[in-house]
């Protein structure tokens, strides 16, 4: 049987680079909203790192990447193409139309 890595050893040889909880609180909705897109805009900080770290992982598990570490190349990729943001912006665009 597999052993699976601790979240500590695959934090710190994933490259991603983390900074105290306190950096993430935010007080309200549009804070959040703000902190969300400032990730997938390729700002530098925690938020952009745990975006990019849960996507890697989410990369590996769907089986698209042969390693978390490829996964998160793989994220960090899309993030600084600006490919993920272009994404959201049509996600955004068709749930609002659907809306009507």
């Amino acid at each position: 049987m597999e052993k699976c890595a601790s979240t500590r050893s695959i934090r710190k040889t994933s490259g991603c680079r983390w900074s105290p909880n306190r950096t993430l609180r935010v007080a309200n909705a549009d804070e959040s909203r703000a902190m969300l897109l400032e990730a997938i805009d390729n700002g530098a900080g925690t938020a952009r790192e745990i975006v990019v770290f849960n996507a890697g992982v989410a990369l590996y598990a769907a089986n698209v990447a042969d390693s978390i570490g490829e996964g998160i190349g793989q994220a960090r990729a899309v993030i600084a193409s600006g490919a993920a943001r272009r994404k959201l912006d049509e996600f955004v665009a068709t749930t609002q139309r659907l809306a009507g």
